[in-house]
């Protein structure tokens, strides 16, 4: 998988052109982006190519924040009308809540919105800022509500996470980068009174970078006011990724904040995101390092073992499936295999690539060796014949026993061995006897 894609700001002044936009959005090849527009979002959706997996729309508004405290779940889906009725679309809900007060009343709010929206439509939920929420919270469980309508439907936890030096040493590493894990705690800690287990969340940076405290302006607290040059910036989001939102299962994509600087403040002070705007530079580096995030094993080992296939039967979805050369949907296929057949393969678990989506699983067929999602076909189970029955004697009555039956078999045969050994050396004390000379 791709992990690392861009926030763009197209909404700027001077804002992110088209070309930029597809330009940049071609050379990552991202799972997922964040767009702050509708008109560029549906030029990255509807792209015959593809270059996003997952675009994420933004629609800015002052009640970002706290729509939660001012309108009903319902009153937001109505507001939403006019973009939920192009087609299917992933967009955030909410943009950094207070996660310091109450969290059930949001918590509450997330998960009825969840209930409410139409079946095209994917949220991208809370996308809590640096610092929240409050993790005892989390713990305590005031956010479960949402938590568990996120975990068990299409729908995604959206955070942010910046780090001011160093992501990969404290104070930046848990304490701003890896925040996530309280709520993967959470899910352990419901899953251990759960009848059923809930899913692992499906988590999105939808902002990720270096930042001091939101800084704007020329002077704001994005890399380009820090000591760090482009590359220095791009090898400390790269190896955090790595690190850190790879590691995990499923993985997290991030965004970076940002392609493009925002409005203009005016009075010269520039735009408002001038110092987070990355530069071609950057996102040369993060293109490379995408390349190699997508390869098959995620990181390649140093050393490969020994493939071992095993044979196996599956069923092709319906729909079809694609046998691709690479676990990934734009990557060339061996064969189209035909909806609904069941065909013999040859499986290696070894070489599987988890992603958000399913599972690539890794398959030899017909000697060529590739990959097929979870979703595109599905392992035939297979029902071990049963032990046969013995045909009884004619006449007989077959004889069945029980474990104590058996244990009680093996404590006579023991009593029995024990009684043989007493008599064996009875015996060998009469021979004994017979054979010594008349006392008298």
């Amino acid at each position: 998988m791709r992990l690392i894609g861009l926030q763009y700001l197209t909404l700027g002044s001077p804002p992110v052109n088209e070309t930029q936009l597809m330009d940049s959005a071609r050379k990552l090849r991202p799972y997922a982006s964040v767009v702050d527009d509708f008109k560029a979002y549906q030029q990255l959706r509807d792209a015959e190519d593809t270059p996003v997996r997952m675009p994420i729309l933004r629609v800015i508004n002052d009640n970002d924040a706290k729509w939660h405290e001012n309108i009903t779940p319902a009153e937001w889906v109505k507001s939403m009308e006019g973009i939920f009725s192009n087609g299917e679309v992933t967009v955030q809900l909410l943009n950094e809540p207070n996660g310091h007060t109450a969290l059930q009343p949001l918590a509450e709010w997330i998960a009825e919105v969840i209930r409410t929206v139409p079946s095209h439509v994917t949220l991208v939920c809370a996308n809590f800022g640096v610092g929240h929420p409050d993790p005892l919270r989390i713990i305590a469980g005031e956010f479960d509500e949402a938590l568990k309508e996120i975990s068990t439907t299409r729908h995604w936890l959206g955070l942010h996470e910046y780090f001011q030096t160093d992501p990969m040493t404290p104070p930046d590493l848990d304490n701003r980068i890896g925040r996530w894990r309280v709520f993967d705690k959470r899910i352990e800690l419901l899953n251990k009174i759960a009848d059923t287990p809930y899913p692992p969340l499906k988590i999105v940076l939808t902002e990720y970078g270096r930042d001091v405290g939101g800084g704007q302006g020329r002077g704001g607290d994005g890399w380009r006011n820090s000591s760090m040059g482009a590359d220095a910036y791009a090898n400390k989001l790269i190896n955090a990724v790595q690190s850190v939102y790879m590691k995990r299962n499923p993985p997290i994509p991030v965004c970076v904040f940002s392609r493009g600087g925002g409005f203009d403040l005016g009075n010269d002070k520039g735009q408002a995101w001038e110092s987070f705007d990355v530069d071609e530079t950057i996102i040369s580096r993060l293109a490379a390092a995408n390349a190699t995030l997508n390869a098959p094993t995620g990181m390649l080992p140093p050393t490969v073992p020994p493939v071992v296939w095993q044979p196996r039967k599956i069923k092709i979805a319906p729909a079809g499936a694609y046998f691709r050369k690479q676990a990934n949907t734009t990557a060339d296929h061996w064969i189209v295999l035909t909806g609904g057949s069941t065909i013999a393969v040859e499986y290696d678990a070894s070489e599987d690539v988890v992603e958000i989506d399913g599972t690539w699983r890794h398959f030899r067929i017909y000697g060529n060796v590739g990959y097929i999602r979870s979703d595109a076909a599905d392992f035939v189970s297979v029902t071990p014949a049963p032990d046969p029955v013995p045909t009884p004697t004619p006449g007989s009555t077959p004889v069945t026993f029980t474990i104590e039956d058996i244990r009680a078999i093996e404590a006579s045969l023991a009593a029995i061995s024990e009684q043989i050994g007493r008599i064996r050396e009875q015996m060998a004390l009469a021979e004994q006897r017979v054979k010594m000379p008349n006392a008298a």
